[in-house]
């Protein structure tokens, strides 16, 4: 479409002065031009009497480009205004179409700048750190800030006038300190309610996944416990350690035999089944009488075995019967039939084929269960009930007399003759 000149146009029955038409180009490259006669009255008047425009110079350009990469708006301030009314007009419409697209591209760029630099002022954040609260042994508390406590409310036992006495930020008072730390996170430990490593990375876990050092009384993983060993300042890292450390932690047992505590103890896995066979005081009486039969070497590996036998099958009975707490609570005749499908779900009994796994402990468990029937009835004569907690001493002596019976007349009908009758065909020859 051609642009009609300047000179075609009137204004109040005079023609406007023929004048050059500049592009846009040359309106960018030169900044110089200015007219001293213009006046605001003039484009007024031109715009007034000029032709209309065509839709086409006031529609949007179609082309992502002129968004996407929009070019440099011209300077207004210097523009020669001396131009046709289309010229004008176009150059305006570009004007305000890159100021869109630039401010656009430029609040664009703030956004993402502004994000950037609040995910990076979220990664510079130090995590807030979590206290764990340690357990005061003096006042039987929990406390957040442990030091401060013990200072502020406990400056008159010993051991801490023995810390304060030393000097603030000294190595001997912050060893100090965590010995104490150390000694009362170890009573929680032996209470079975939780346990504090030292290690803080694991978090409060049940006391049977952590293990006490028997020198300093840290509580450690079961796995880390030897590598503590050995820079224990106290400590000595020779073998067993994890077995030691287990019997720091079992319950009160007033009638555990001490060479059964020194000689099978650390001979045995630390695991769970070791652990309730140490806690429960049945099996350890069994344990310590089976020992004082046996004075050999090699029955202290034996005795080991009896004893996590008798803790596998008390496992079994807690998941049939969980109001069952100890061994001793099995021996009531009611729990015949749980003892007997405990025993046949330990030793692996297949019903289609009514055969054993292991026939051996099914038959080996009828024996231990009977010892532990005398060992029982032994005790309640003895101690009248005091170390098995409140019973009914005729009760009780009644319901082992009847669970014995029932263990010497029924047993071998529903376990020990299909597990010998199973162990004596497994023994055959097999054909080839």
């Amino acid at each position: 479409m051609e642009i009609p000149k300047c000179n075609d146009i009137e204004d109040g029955g005079k023609l406007l002065p023929e004048q050059k038409i500049c592009s846009d180009e040359e309106m960018e490259a030169d900044d110089s031009l200015e007219d001293p006669d213009f006046s605001p009255s003039e484009i007024s008047s031109v715009e007034s009497h000029s032709e209309p425009e065509s839709p086409e110079l006031h529609a949007e350009p179609e082309s992502p480009e002129l968004h996407s990469e929009p070019e440099s708006p011209p300077n207004l301030d210097h523009l020669d205004y001396g131009v046709s009314p289309q010229a004008s007009t176009s150059g305006f419409q570009q004007l305000v179409i890159g100021r869109r697209s630039k401010q656009g591209k430029i609040k664009g760029s703030t956004d993402d700048e502004s994000s950037e630099g609040d995910n990076a002022n979220i990664q510079k954040q130090k995590k807030k750190r979590i206290r764990e609260a340690d357990f005061c042994f003096s006042c039987e508390h929990y406390v957040l800030n442990f030091a401060r406590h013990i200072s502020r409310n406990h400056p008159l036992e010993i051991e801490v006038g023995e810390i304060l006495s030393q000097p603030k930020k000294s190595k001997e008072r912050k060893r100090l300190f965590t010995a104490l730390r150390k000694k009362g996170n170890y009573l929680v430990c032996t209470m079975n309610e939780r346990a504090k490593p030292m290690n803080k990375g694991h978090g409060l876990k049940e006391s049977v996944d952590f293990l006490p050092c028997s020198t300093c009384l840290g509580i450690y993983t079961r796995k880390q416990l030897w590598r503590h060993k050995r820079i224990c300042s106290k400590g000595d890292s020779k073998g067993q350690c994890q077995g030691a450390a287990q019997s720091l932690i079992i319950p009160f047992n007033p009638l555990l035999d001490q060479k059964l505590k020194e000689k099978v103890f650390p001979k045995m896995r630390a695991d769970n089944v070791s652990f309730v066979a140490k806690s429960d005081k049945l099996i350890c009486a069994f344990g310590a009488r089976y020992l004082k039969t046996h004075k050999d070497k090699h029955f202290i590996n034996v005795t080991s075995r009896k004893m996590r036998e008798l803790s596998r099958f008390l496992i079994r009975m807690r998941e049939i019967k969980p109001e069952i707490t100890n061994l001793f609570s099995c021996l009531h005749p009611m729990y015949f039939d749980a003892v007997v499908q405990a025993v046949k779900k330990e030793a692996v009994f297949d019903v289609d084929t009514e055969t054993f796994k292991a026939p051996t402990y099914a038959m080996n468990m009828a024996t231990s269960l009977k010892h532990c029937c005398d060992i029982a009835l032994l005790m309640l004569a003895k101690h009248q009930g005091r170390i098995l907690g409140p019973t009914n001493i005729e009760a009780a002596t009644s319901n082992i007399n009847n669970m014995s019976q029932l263990l010497n007349s029924q047993w071998k009908f529903e376990i020990s003759t299909i597990a010998a009758n199973d162990l004596n065909t497994k023994k055959w020859n097999k054909i080839t």
